[in-house]
């Protein structure tokens, strides 16, 4: 009787851990994108939302493009992220010049920014990117409520995250780098610029290990385990732009890209400097800027440009080099100089950069040595000190040779 009262239990919790899987992965990787009314809208006494539909709000947990940012629960009990987006609210702080004439694919006004912003996490479905679930919407009190992953380990520069340290060291970056260029490949090859590319628009999908039964912290900081890897997100895609990709090969020419911009949005930090002057440009080229930036500021927490002022920064960005900390190592110098160039067309692409040493960790063949003219022009002053000595010598033998034969003949 045990043994059936035994065998009964572990076959329920089988099938339950099977079917909670099961969902989880439904709902990350394969479920679509629904779309329904606030038939369901909860609110309280004082205004608060209690539910929506089949979720539950709980906790606040911050403020993103257009909205705030809830914790939920659904029917299930599967925790999710619920964007409230107030439609008569929803005015984004805007950063950098107005357009000159209307952006190809885009809108004007916030209800168009929103709808833009729905229309492009539609088409998202990869592992480094938010996921969203469903969208609801309020007619009546004018609002929408987007359900999306949940994502519990905070941006990856958090202080929860580093350890106590201001940065991360590269080692530890490059994980990171790793999921960012993944997660940005795929939205670049389907047409979508993100043009906000920062470390807050990093989040680790799972918090970080604690102490627990294995201290992998100190462990780690021994050098003598690496923490278990947490899969990094891309999040935030309220100012991100959909455009035309017709290739994403090693390097980006004209007529291959039809992602031709005229406005500046996303954090002016992280501007390229087309993104400064008049005119068009390239919003893959100008993601890929910012990427640069991103790394740089994730091992050193400080930016590549600085300064006092929005326009000394500007020109800065225009006219320097980029002031590249001094412990990084030589392989992320040289990946940073690549990235960073001041010319749009010369910077990698994702497809180029997932592949480069510094990425993959797997050290590339040395350069070959510079070597200047005066070093050239000592080597050849050598050889030809060395060639005068040998011709020196050879004469003096031949010399020596000749007069040993004639005192041989002469006897």
């Amino acid at each position: 009787m045990k043994q059936l009262i035994w065998l009964g239990c572990s076959a329920g919790l089988a099938y339950y851990l099977y079917r909670r899987t099961h969902r989880l992965i439904v709902r990350v990787s394969h479920r679509p994108v629904y779309e329904a009314s606030a038939t369901g809208l909860v609110i309280d006494d004082v205004g608060t939302i209690v539910s929506v539909n089949q979720y539950k709000m709980q906790t606040w947990l911050g403020r993103g493009s257009f909205g705030e940012v809830y914790r939920a629960t659904d029917e299930h009990g599967e925790s999710v992220a619920i964007k409230r987006i107030d439609r008569s609210k929803s005015k984004p702080k805007k950063l950098g010049r107005p357009p000159a004439r209307p952006v190809p694919g885009g809108g004007t006004g916030d209800v168009n920014a929103v709808t833009r912003e729905i229309a492009v996490m539609k088409k998202i479905d990869h592992p480094n990117c938010v996921k969203l679930f469903e969208v609801i919407f309020d007619t009546r009190g004018g609002r929408i409520f987007l359900a999306m992953e949940l994502l519990q380990g905070g941006e990856v520069m958090h202080a929860s995250n580093l350890g106590g340290k201001a940065y991360l060291t590269e080692r530890a970056a490059r994980p990171v780098v790793q999921d960012l260029l993944s997660g940005l490949s795929h939205l670049h090859s389907l047409g979508i610029i993100h043009r906000d590319i920062k470390p807050e628009n990093l989040v680790f999908a799972e918090p970080r290990p604690r102490w627990g039964v294995i201290p992998w912290g100190a462990l780690s900081a021994l050098g003598i385990v690496n923490e278990p890897r947490r899969t990094v997100k891309i999040i935030d895609l309220g100012v991100a732009q959909a455009c035309k990709v017709a290739d994403d090969g090693d390097r980006l020419h004209s007529g291959q890209v039809d992602d031709s911009l005229l406005k500046s949005d996303g954090t002016p930090a992280f501007f390229s400097p087309e993104m400064i002057k008049a005119g068009a440009f390239h919003g893959i080229r100008a993601d890929i800027w910012a990427v640069g930036v991103t790394i740089h500021y994730l091992i050193s927490a400080k930016l590549p440009f600085e300064a006092d002022s929005m326009p000394a920064l500007f020109e800065r960005v225009k006219a320097d080099p980029p002031a590249i900390a001094a412990h990084a190592s030589p392989v992320l110098r040289r990946f940073l100089h690549e990235i960073l160039h001041k010319q749009p067309e010369c910077r990698p692409v994702c497809a180029s950069m997932i592949r480069h040493p510094w990425v993959t960790g797997v050290a590339a063949p040395p350069p070959p040595p510079e070597v200047s003219d005066k070093d050239l022009l000592t080597a050849v002053h050598h050889m030809e000190g060395t060639a005068i000595t040998v011709l020196r010598a050879k004469r003096r033998f031949l010399a020596l040779r000749r007069s040993t034969t004639t005192d041989a003949s002469t006897e």
